[in-house]
């Protein structure tokens, strides 16, 4: 049974707890040792729920579907540190978008430069490659303007991998559409602000 621990504060010293089976079944809120709300379903995790904690804080909980599903968890309105919901979440998960891309560019690199002999097209998409491990370096700190420079130089280096790939008759299906499921996931801190 998965189970996930978010804080609400930030010394991470008041808990709260998170479970379910299977595929969002059952998914239980323990505060303090109590159950607070149980969803019993993915269908009713879509529509959300809330409960008020005795504090008066009142947490409300949904399950976001898309490009990137996500368990939004707020408190009082505001995203739960560690949520899909919250920013710094999203920021994350872009760096993580971008190394993938590096590694793409690595592979495509390799392919063009032995599979195709095309070694200075090829050394330009791995140098391409370590452009984008620096910018998931600094987009991990928290920056959106990185996300922005890195949005604009992947949309720039995706259109020359295919553009290269179709010049040089191979199938660009495969990394074309990971690099554009790729660039919706990096983009994702933009939208959230």
């Amino acid at each position: 049974m998965p189970k996930k621990t978010f804080y609400l504060d930030s010394d991470k010293q008041d808990p709260l707890n998170v479970q379910w089976k299977g595929i969002w079944k059952n998914v239980t809120y323990t505060y303090q040792g109590k159950e607070c709300l149980v969803i019993p379903n993915q269908k009713a995790l879509k529509q959300g729920d809330s409960f008020t904690l005795e504090d008066g804080r009142v947490i409300s909980t949904k399950l976001v579907v898309g490009m990137q599903a996500h368990l939004d968890i707020q408190v009082d309105g505001k995203p739960l540190s560690g949520t899909g919901g919250d920013p710094k979440t999203a920021v994350k998960a872009a760096a993580i978008y971008t190394w993938g891309i590096a590694v793409l560019s690595i592979i495509f690199g390799i392919v063009l430069m032995t599979a195709m002999r095309e070694e200075e097209t090829g050394m330009i998409i791995i140098g391409a490659s370590l452009l984008f491990a620096g910018l998931g370096f600094w987009i991990w700190t928290g920056s959106v303007i990185a996300v922005i420079v890195t949005l604009v130089a992947a949309i720039g280096e995706t259109i020359l991998s295919i553009a290269l790939a179709v010049e040089a008759g191979t199938r660009v299906t495969g990394v074309g559409v990971v690099k554009v499921l790729s660039l919706i996931h990096i983009s994702e801190p933009t939208r959230r602000r």
